[in-house]
C-alpha cells in the first residue's frame, strides 16, 4: 500500500532508494506531504526531532534494507 506523510512539525526529509541517499532525497515542511509507493525500497530522515503523521491502507510494515543505516536507539 501507499505510505501517504504529513509533516506536522519541523522537517522530513524523503527519498526512493535501496540505500540511506541525504544528497538526493527531498524535504517537506509543515504542511508538506510525502507520497511513497509500496514494494519500493523508500527512505525517510531528520536533523532534527520531527513529528510526522502517516497514513497506508492495510496491512502494512517496515522492512529494514540494510539495518546499518538505521540510527542508534536514543531511549
Amino acid at each position: 500500500m501507499t505510505e501517504e506523510v504529513t509533516v506536522l512539525f519541523n522537517t522530513l526529509y524523503a527519498g526512493i532508494s535501496g540505500k540511506l541517499d541525504k544528497p538526493n532525497s527531498k524535504p517537506a515542511v509543515p504542511g508538506g506531504f510525502a507520497s511513497m509507493p509500496a514494494q519500493m525500497n523508500h527512505l525517510t530522515w531528520t536533523k532534527l526531532p520531527t513529528v510526522m503523521q502517516a497514513k497506508a491502507d492495510g496491512p502494512f510494515a517496515f522492512y529494514d534494507v540494510n539495518p546499518a543505516d538505521d540510527p542508534p536507539a536514543t531511549h
